[in-house]
């Protein structure tokens, strides 16, 4: 039997013993919790919990998913079943969430097929998580000058939104992706510390660099503003921020550990990201 047809004949079967085990159940009084001792119905009282009495709804429905042929361990995963609201028992045939049996996971493990052919016939398998950078991040990432490759493609200003990443908190900053995970460690390091720092500027486009130095003039004559297209805002390094004395000295000290280091003499609010490890 071909990997589809099997999960479709699992799926078959299950709804089947689900509708024999509910069954088992008409005869409970409206409102009764699934194998709680008292049947008062999300009562949440003190000290109730959940344990399947004999000939009950849910030892019932565990008799039927033990019974289950291909069940990892005899039965479906701990995992599968769900864990209910604390003191009331197990998730509840009805609710809102996606019982264990509409799990492609969960099925595929009892049917012995992979999830991807479970995802073909017509369970939609639950997306990916990417990986959460580490804090001071990515050096094997960037070349000598500490620009990231996968940014270097598109141009210093011309990063598309997608390529970037949103600094939480920072009014819409967005920066590569290592450098905004890192940044928001950082800002919450210092708030623990009872220090505020502020975002003021992060990435910056080709066209926002030529207009700052029109308006403040380039830095190898005085000014402020680095030759468009080579400004490490060009690449979602780099960060202003709003430092007080305070936020100033705090940043000097533990700046660094988070990747951020002051690279630009007379711009003090200039950080650049420089990954760590």
């Amino acid at each position: 039997m071909d990997p589809v047809a099997a999960v479709t004949d699992r799926i078959a079967e299950i709804r089947s013993q689900i509708a024999t085990v509910s069954r088992l159940a008409a005869g409970r009084p409206p409102g009764g919790v699934l194998g709680t001792p008292s049947g008062a119905y999300g009562s949440g009282a003190a000290g109730a919990s959940w344990s399947p009495s004999a000939g009950g709804f849910d030892a019932a429905l565990e008799t039927a998913i033990a019974a289950s042929p291909g069940a990892p361990g005899g039965g479906a995963p701990a995992a599968f079943l769900g864990q209910g609201v604390p003191g009331q028992g197990p998730a509840m045939l009805g609710r809102a969430a996606p019982a264990w049996w509409e799990n492609p996971t969960a099925l595929a493990a009892l049917s012995g097929v992979s999830s991807s052919a479970a995802a073909s016939a017509g369970a939609a398998p639950a997306p990916a998580s990417a990986p959460v950078p580490a804090v001071g991040s990515g050096r094997a990432l960037v070349d000598a000058k500490g620009v990231p490759a996968e940014l270097r493609v598109h141009g210093n200003g011309k990063v598309p939104a997608a390529a970037l990443s949103t600094v939480a908190g920072a009014d819409g900053h967005r920066l590569w992706a290592p450098a905004a995970r890192s940044l928001e460690a950082l800002r919450a390091a210092a708030a623990r510390d009872g220090v505020s720092i502020g975002v003021t500027d992060s990435y910056r486009p080709y066209d926002v660099q030529v207009d700052l130095v029109r308006r403040k003039g380039l830095y190898s004559q005085g000014g402020l503003a680095a030759v468009p297209g080579t400004s490490n805002h060009g690449w979602g390094i780099a960060v202003d921020l709003d430092l007080d004395a305070r936020a100033q000295a705090w940043m000097r000290t533990h700046g660094e550990r988070y990747g951020f280091v002051e690279d630009v003499p007379r711009e003090p609010w200039h950080w650049t990201y420089r990954p760590t490890h």
